[in-house]
């Protein structure tokens, strides 16, 4: 869950350039260059290796390429993040990366990742059971964002993990 949940962030500040592009472009020069800056900047925050930033970047984009060649905002946010995640895990599983290595060790709060926890969260365990799935992720956050005010560790430390899960699963009996 976590190497999902490191991916998934990763992930979501290359997906959350999408609405930073102009929604006119197809893939010129200039329509790549405006996709592979903003995703770079965007990224930057999760991912501290300016190499592995670089090369993770145009594996993107080059699979874009391919599968959208009417640009990305051709498919809705969500199929983009399903497409994301699929090509992020393919680069991952290929390149023999341990994720650990290339993420920062700190990441602001951001909304994009509280909701990127919240669905993995929603997804690994509350399919089912949205309502109850909604209780313990605000729990969950909250707990994260008491301990944690400024800054989320990458990955947090299990200790956390499994205190917070038990206190969370704990209100939600109550």
């Amino acid at each position: 869950m976590k190497k999902l949940l490191l991916l998934t962030i990763a992930l979501a500040g290359i997906l959350t350039c999408r609405a930073q592009i102009k929604k006119d472009s197809v893939w010129t020069a200039a329509y790549e260059a405006d996709v592979y800056k903003t995703c770079y900047d965007e990224v930057k925050v999760l991912i501290s290796d300016s190499v592995f930033r670089r090369d993770y970047i145009t594996y993107l984009i080059k699979r874009y390429k391919t599968e959208l060649p009417n640009g990305i905002e051709s498919i809705p946010t969500d199929s983009l993040t399903r497409m994301g995640n699929k090509f992020g895990k393919e680069y991952i599983y290929a390149h023999h990366i341990k994720i650990a290595d290339v993420i920062a060790q700190y990441i602001p709060w951001t909304t994009d990742i509280e909701q990127i926890l919240r669905d993995v969260i929603l997804q690994k365990g509350f399919k089912t059971d949205p309502v109850n799935g909604n209780i313990y992720c605000d729990c969950y956050i909250k707990k994260l964002k008491a301990k944690y005010p400024d800054k989320i560790p990458l990955p947090p430390p299990n200790d956390v993990i499994e205190t917070v899960d038990t206190q969370c699963k704990a209100e939600l009996k109550h």
